[in-house]
């Protein structure tokens, strides 16, 4: 992989190089395929957000990090002691204030991990169907990760349901979704974040008891933090 990526930048000559997020490790890779080049500018743009400062987001050495904002900035510079970052707000250059009505609550599911177990997810979708039974009017939509879908039993017991539809990245943009929604609910997404632009609350479903030390949006009064489906 290293070696075509060296191959590939020789010839085409980019002036820079840019990257999205700069946590994986194709990230490093085009980091390591440039650093004899000084004529060539590797730019990393945060696209997203994790609970805890992980592998991926330490000892990054790109010419330069864009971050979201100061916030950001100052939890990852502890861990970051050779990168040079620079501050300018979020990433969504266009928020779109339409006269789409906001008639829903939005579910974002993130699959499972180490973190968010079956029984997590369980909850998850169990607190979507106890709206779903008690606000008839209520519109539930439900997001899949563009990289786990949710199994097709339990999606077709969502959508026996006439007021549960789903909105998935491949039919429609985060920006379609977040119009619509009163609330978004999701365990520790960065559209959490992203809500807010929307005039969106953000519902923090933490029940797998993460918490963010630096970046707790429900500490700063940004966001509901619910730890239980019954506290839901």
């Amino acid at each position: 992989l290293y070696e075509t990526i060296v191959s590939y930048i020789s010839k085409i000559n980019p002036k820079s190089i840019i990257i999205p997020e700069g946590n994986s490790g194709l990230s490093e890779v085009f980091n390591l395929a440039t650093e004899m080049r000084n004529d060539i500018k590797t730019i990393c743009i945060q696209q997203g957000w994790s609970p805890f400062v992980h592998n991926g987001f330490r000892n990054m050495h790109f010419d330069l990090f864009i971050s979201w904002g100061r916030a950001f900035t100052l939890a990852l510079e502890p861990f970051n002691k050779k990168q040079k970052f620079m501050s300018i707000g979020s990433h969504i250059l266009d928020v779109k204030t339409s006269e789409t009505e906001k008639d829903s609550v939005s579910f974002f599911y993130q699959g499972e991990d180490l973190m968010i177990k079956k029984e997590n997810n369980n909850e998850f979708f169990e607190f979507a169907i106890y709206l779903t039974k008690k606000y008839k009017n209520l519109n539930i939509i439900i997001r899949e990760h563009p990289d786990h879908q949710i199994e097709s039993k339990l999606k077709r017991r969502l959508l026996q349901y006439k007021n549960i539809e789903f909105m998935n990245p491949s039919d429609f943009s985060l920006s379609d979704v977040l119009l619509r929604s009163k609330i978004v609910v999701s365990f520790f997404s960065t559209v959490l974040f992203e809500a807010i632009l929307y005039d969106a609350i953000p519902i923090i479903f933490n029940n797998i008891n993460i918490h963010n030390p630096v970046l707790d949006l429900a500490e700063m009064n940004m966001a509901l933090e619910v730890k239980s489906l019954n506290q839901a």
